[in-house]
């Protein structure tokens, strides 16, 4: 299906729907699947949509016509000019990650495309027959209430394993709707006995207490589940292992003298990330050299009395621009590639957003003559993991070596030089000067964030 061929949504029905990007994108994805025409139904919490989402929006679509969907999504979300941060496909799922691209309001929603209501490979309910009860709800299609409370108590018992408040109440407002639904529809596809059994279910005790004669009466109505289970597993754990030893998360490697702001910047912009850690999860690593990390580096601070707080007399040391030996930052630089492959690295898998205050390039802003040599620069850059994306956080050097009094302001220069040096050896290497936190500023870090995790993701972003 083209772009062209989805249906525009009536402005009148977008501004109706509420100011949020939201609503009217799940509008427009209503009308693209209708038009298609693809099978498809809200499996659940479909009484807030579109105007409130919860964590995620869950879609059934029949077997058949799911291969449509990933090309309706992306025609809708150019569309309406959003961003398409990932596309996965999932073991028994298919996920969407949709940003606005202003960046405003809810920063990702979550849709989860199913083939069937299911399990590790255990099928609860399978997509012919949740479609042959679905009805309409306004431009949604939603569950008949029967066959919404036998999903929703499948869903409780066997997947969460829980009875949760929200389902508690919704379960009690649709057996209002239909009082002997439940019984009816559980009935007749698990057996009159455990029908019966789950149309009483009131609390959680109660609901858990059946989950082996649930899994039974499914197994019955699903033959070889045994072998969907295994299967699940094998490529569960298949597909897990791949994402550990190739991860599709996003580091971002921030760099800069003392003073030029890059541990408030990784917190501004882990918090303006941040939210959504089960769907994008967002880590700030510190890799200084006052946290070392080898044995050798703990001893050598040890030994210069650099362990504990610094004395309220003490005065401060303020460098100067001076020669350095190499073999201190060299031992440096090692502890920062460790750090890397024990912090950080695990911390990207499957699909994280690492944001690093300081890295190991910081070793090409020593003082010395090696430092410039371009063998060694070479050298350096190929033996550094390296980055997905790396910000030079540049700013007034007078105001920079003010912040922390911990460098001169010739010393500040010098090193800001040194780092923009760089620029020709990192690739994806951005200056950026975020010393006044305006909004244009942080926006298009976030930007470049989210395109370079979009790219890595099969993402589609407008601003690229």
């Amino acid at each position: 299906m083209s772009e062209l061929d989805v249906p525009p949504l009536p402005e009148t029905a977008v501004r109706a729907s509420g100011a949020d990007w939201v609503a009217p994108f799940l509008l427009e994805l209503a009308a693209a699947l209708d038009a298609a025409p693809v099978r498809w139904m809200v499996l659940r919490n479909h009484e807030d949509l579109p105007g409130r989402v919860g964590h995620d929006v869950d879609l059934v679509v029949h077997p058949r016509d799911a291969a449509q969907v990933d090309g309706i999504v992306r025609a809708v979300v150019r569309r309406r000019g959003a961003a398409l941060l990932r596309a996965y496909a999932g073991t028994e799922h298919e996920t969407f990650d949709v940003a606005a691209s202003d960046l405003s309001g809810r920063l990702v929603l979550h849709v989860d495309v199913q083939t069937a209501a299911r399990h590790r490979g255990l099928v609860l309910v399978d997509a012919e027959d949740l479609l042959a009860h679905r009805r309409r709800a306004g431009p949604l299609w939603v569950p008949e209430p029967a066959m919404e409370a036998y999903a929703l108590l499948l869903h409780a018992a066997l997947h969460k394993q829980a009875l949760k408040p929200r389902y508690a109440g919704r379960l009690a407002a649709l057996r209002a709707a239909d009082p002997l639904g439940v019984q009816r529809i559980a009935g007749e596809r698990l057996g009159a006995e455990v029908g019966q059994l789950l149309a009483s279910v009131r609390t959680e005790a109660e609901l858990l207490a059946l989950r082996r004669q649930l899994r039974r009466a499914l197994g019955r109505r699903y033959p070889g589940t045994p072998a969907r289970r295994a299967w699940f597993r094998l490529r569960h754990g298949a597909r897990q292992a791949r994402l550990r030893l190739r991860p599709r998360g996003v580091l971002v490697a921030f760099l800069g003298p003392d003073g030029s702001g890059k541990s408030s910047s990784t917190e501004l912009l882990a918090g303006l990330l941040g939210g959504h850690d089960d769907v994008l999860p967002v880590h700030r690593v510190y890799m200084g050299s006052g946290r070392p990390f080898l044995p050798s580096r703990r001893l050598v601070r040890r030994l210069r009395g650099l362990t504990g707080p610094r004395a309220p007399d003490t005065p401060r040391a303020v460098r100067d621009v001076q020669r350095r030996r190499l073999r201190g930052a060299l031992h440096v630089m090692a502890d920062q590639i460790l750090r890397f492959w024990v912090q950080v690295r695990p911390r990207l898998a499957p699909h994280g957003i690492v944001l690093v205050d300081r890295y190991a390039y910081d070793i090409l802003r020593v003082n010395n003559p090696t430092v410039s040599k371009p063998w060694f620069r070479r050298l350096v850059v190929a033996l550094v993991p390296r980055p997905h994306l790396t910000f030079l956080l540049e700013g007034d050097p007078v105001v920079v070596a003010a912040r922390k009094q911990e460098l001169t302001v010739a010393e500040t220069v010098r090193q800001q030089a040194a780092y923009r040096e760089l620029e020709g050896l990192v690739p994806d290497f951005h200056p950026i000067d975020l010393t006044d936190r305006n909004c244009d500023a942080v926006n298009g870090a976030v930007q470049r964030i989210l395109d370079a995790y979009a790219r890595r993701n099969r993402g589609l972003v407008p601003w690229s």
